[in-house]
């Protein structure tokens, strides 16, 4: 029997098994088409080993298909093939090999999930960091949005203050411009009360002349008639 076809046999085989019950599941068909991409590209003498470990390759890679059915199907290609070739292979031999194949399929559903765990782990850890790091930069865009309240408030409260200063300064220079000018007219009332102090005697000494010219006169031509008549 040709290598070709052994590798028709195994394919048969498999087929037979998965269309038991008449129909084909998805995850069956993507079995199928995984292993059938396999035995296309091994070459060499196929061997029980060969088809084995093709299996369990493809096993890895395509999910959905339970140990029981996987162990069942195996079992099936791998008898199948060794009754083709008339290995003779003894009860016992294929109790240990379906027991080898069962470990296998354990070992890598175990890795499968051990894989899965560390990804999800991953995802976790890094979903937490991501957390973190929004946390902490919102808590930073936070705080600089108080300190940009705070300085706006110091610098509102400052110009504020300077304002009230500037503000006291011109209060202060027309409070001094308001008293030097109540000065200056004091000032000038004073001068003016002494000038007028200073002019009253000379005016009281002329009124005095002046009431008494008319007498004065009398007694001067009354003085010159009595001269005349003597």
């Amino acid at each position: 029997m040709t290598t070709s076809l052994k590798l028709s046999e195994v394919l048969f085989a498999l087929q037979d098994y998965m269309t038991e019950d008449g129909s084909l599941t998805s995850e069956q068909t993507e079995f199928y088409k995984a292993f059938r991409e396999r035995m296309d590209g091994f070459e060499g003498e196929l061997l029980v080993d060969n088809i084995e470990q093709m299996l369990l390759e493809t096993r890895e890679h395509v999910d959905g298909i339970p140990d029981e059915e996987f162990v069942q199907m195996t079992g099936a290609v791998l008898d199948r093939y060794r009754n083709d070739n008339s290995d003779g292979v003894s009860e016992e031999a294929r109790l240990a090999e379906e027991a080898k194949i069962i470990e296998e399929a354990r070992v890598a559903e175990e890795a499968r999930l051990a894989e899965n765990e560390r990804l999800a782990e991953e995802a976790r850890l890094a979903e937490e960091a991501r957390l973190a790091e929004n946390e902490r930069l919102a808590e930073e865009a936070r705080l600089a949005e108080e300190a940009k309240i705070i300085e706006e408030a110091r610098v509102a409260e400052e110009a504020r203050l300077a304002g009230q200063e500037g503000m006291s300064e011109v209060e202060r220079f027309t409070e001094e411009a308001r008293l030097e000018k109540e000065a200056r007219l004091a000032e000038n009332e004073l001068s003016a009360d002494q000038s007028r102090s200073e002019s009253e005697p000379q005016k009281k000494s002329s009124d005095v002349l002046e009431r008494l010219a008319p007498l004065l006169l009398v007694a001067l031509l009354g003085g010159a008639g009595m001269y005349l008549f003597l």
